[in-house]
């Protein structure tokens, strides 16, 4: 039965950590100040408040085991989910707009502008 659990929970760690974005300065908005405003955005975002949680299980050692430990990867995972949003609204508040990840081959992103050319940025 623990073995059964084993690839959910890979697949679950996997797919938190699949998507990527890529920030481009947005209209009005200076891509030098990229630095700046993505340490202060991953700081506001390491503050977001994680609620409080409780499990209650009773019976065998086993099966409280794996509500707890059920339990608490849920809240880690929605812990990051948090912490990744908080990250991108602070962005997307600083002017810098999502773009599809650029591909080989081809050319720079484009932003909501495309009068400018948008200097591009891994999370």
């Amino acid at each position: 039965m623990k073995w059964k659990l084993v690839p959910c929970l890979i697949t679950s760690v996997l797919l938190v950590g699949c998507q990527q974005h890529q920030w481009a300065a947005g209209p009005g908005t200076d891509a030098s100040t990229y630095g700046r405003v993505n340490g202060a955005c991953k700081l506001a975002s390491m503050g977001v408040a994680t609620p409080g949680g409780f499990v209650g299980a009773s019976g065998s050692p086993a099966f409280v085991g794996g509500m707890v430990g059920g339990a608490m990867l849920a809240s880690a995972i929605g812990s990051a989910i948090r912490q990744n949003e908080a990250y991108n609204a602070c962005l997307e508040a600083n002017g810098f707009v999502a773009v599809a990840p650029q591909q080989p081959g081809q050319t720079q992103p484009q932003a909501a502008q495309p009068a400018t050319q948008p200097v591009a940025y891994r999370q």
